[in-house]
Formats: structure tokens, C-alpha cells, sequence
């Protein structure tokens, strides 16, 4: 299993195609090197492909889930290529301990 990260960045999110997104923000709440979690006011059906705008980079994604709480919603992802910590890292990052470590 890959090392994930907390972490905290507000990304520029577009679907394709192009979707009513009122929002093009996302914030980054965790980060690996195949993926992450965003939290996005709309809804993605899992498979819908998306690009992730960071320093100033496209990054390709895929939804893996999605699940709704009362302020919006968590976008699980996976990128096409690594992307963290190679090409992109958020200013905030700590470490995500299993359960077992806390």
C-alpha cells in the first residue's frame, strides 16, 4: 500500500467533457503518489475523467468514488502517471498513520 499524506491545497478542477460545475475548485485534502481526495461541491460519477491544474501542471484523473457529506463532496482519484512527490506537493503535508501507529 502506498505512504498517504494529509494535505491541504485549493486545485482548479475540469471535467471532460466539459460539466455544470458551478465551482472550479477543489480542495486537496489527501495526496499519494497514484492519487488522492478532493473535496468538490459536485458530484463526478465514478470513471469520470478530470484535469487537476497545480503549479501551473495538467495532471489527468479518474474518479474511484465518490460520497457525499452535508457540504459537498469526496472525489477519490487516480492519476494516469505519478505525481506526487515527482512533480507536485501540496504547501501543507503530514503524514497519514494507519490506525495501528497512532
Amino acid at each position: 500500500m502506498e505512504q498517504q499524506f494529509y494535505c491541504l491545497d485549493v486545485v482548479h478542477i475540469q471535467t471532460s467533457p466539459a460539466s455544470r460545475l458551478e465551482c472550479d475548485c477543489g480542495v486537496l485534502l489527501e495526496i499519494w503518489r497514484s492519487g488522492g481526495v478532493i473535496h468538490a461541491d459536485e458530484p463526478m460519477a465514478n470513471g469520470q475523467k478530470f484535469t487537476i491544474s497545480v503549479d501551473g501542471r495538467q495532471v489527468e484523473a479518474e474518479v474511484q468514488s465518490s460520497q457525499q457529506d452535508e457540504y459537498g463532496f469526496y472525489l477519490a482519484f487516480k492519476v494516469n502517471k505519478p505525481w506526487f512527490p515527482e512533480s507536485y506537493k501540496p504547501p501543507y503535508l503530514n503524514s497519514k498513520l494507519p490506525a495501528s501507529l497512532r
